[in-house]
């Protein structure tokens, strides 16, 4: 079953981090977009996939938030 989610992730946007979240992304099979909103430091990920492999993305960003 596939699955979508916005995830708000209140981060300042480090170069390191974006990577990060890229990186584990693709590797989890994870397609979507992440956007920097500079008014409040925000970071907006649309994440979709299979459930699975969403809900183990969930929890990377969760360990690197």
């Amino acid at each position: 079953m596939k699955k979508c989610l916005r995830i708000s992730v209140g981060h300042k946007g480090s170069a390191g981090f974006v990577q990060e979240v890229h990186k584990k992304g693709s590797k989890l099979g994870i397609e979507g977009t992440l956007q920097s909103v500079p008014a409040d430091g925000q970071m907006v990920i649309i994440a979709c996939g299979l459930k699975d492999q969403v809900d183990q993305f969930v929890d990377v960003l969760h360990k690197h938030a």
